[in-house]
């Protein structure tokens, strides 16, 4: 069981790397429809790219509910080195 190391709560779910690759291909969808806006669609276009981009390197991401925080799991092995 994950607890959050800010509020103590146990109510943590995963963040990996194919969250932020769908989030940024939905974004860039609405953004497309955004475009009547330009700055606003320009902006959610490359907003959703970056996150595209930067999916692969979004592994072991966790996030409380509670609190919001996102912070990277650490295996135990990791743990017990340092």
């Amino acid at each position: 069981m994950l607890i959050c190391p800010r509020c103590g709560s146990n109510k943590v779910e995963s963040r990996g790397g194919c969250f932020f690759f769908v989030a940024g291909f939905c974004l860039m969808g609405i953004s497309i429809w955004l475009l009547i806006i330009p700055p606003v669609g320009i902006a959610g276009i490359i907003l959703g790219l970056a996150l595209m981009v930067v999916s692969p390197f979004a592994k072991n991401q966790l996030q409380c509910m509670d609190c919001k925080k996102t912070w990277k799991y650490q295996k135990e092995k990791e743990k017990a080195g340092a």
